[in-house]
């Protein structure tokens, strides 16, 4: 059975449409993420709202790439 953070982190990724860089920086967000968490014992909860967001950090950048004039600033991506 497929867990929700496994289906939001494939659904990131098949998003991402294999771009190397940002594939790689999304799964090295998200190890570190879960690392962390894990090593400082927070709650089931608060995990995984880290691994949430660590996978879901830089999603608009795709968008803004196409939508801004491969402008990705943090303002666009607001």
């Amino acid at each position: 059975m497929i867990n929700n953070e496994t289906h939001l982190l494939y659904s990131v990724l098949c998003y991402e449409e294999g771009h190397c860089r940002r594939t790689q920086h999304i799964l090295k967000v998200y190890a570190l993420a879960k690392l962390f968490g894990e090593q400082e014992k927070i709650s089931v909860e608060d995990q995984q709202i880290l691994q949430a967001a660590a996978i879901l950090h830089d999603v608009a950048i795709k968008y803004c790439k196409e939508h801004y004039n491969g402008d990705a600033s943090q303002n666009n991506q607001k």
